[in-house]
């Protein structure tokens, strides 16, 4: 039996909160394809938006979402 993986830590808050992609990507001022980017982690949010991404968020994500930390990437 496999384990279903966890959806990525935007997309859990984002669903937590009821909001749409298009919603929290004019709230940080991105587009919706790049919202859902991040989300399925295709990209990471370009350095200037990591500070739009945690306020937007109210500090619930930030870069450690987005980037491991050295023991998770050894």
């Amino acid at each position: 039996m496999t384990q279903a993986v966890p959806p990525h830590p935007l997309r859990a808050w984002r669903l937590s909160k009821g909001f749409t992609l298009d919603h929290c990507a004019k709230g940080v001022g991105t587009t919706r394809p790049v919202w859902h980017a991040w989300e399925t982690g295709k990209r990471r949010p370009d350095p200037n938006f990591m500070p739009k991404v945690r306020k937007f968020t109210g500090g619930e994500v930030g870069a450690d979402a987005f980037f491991p930390s050295i023991e998770e990437a050894a």
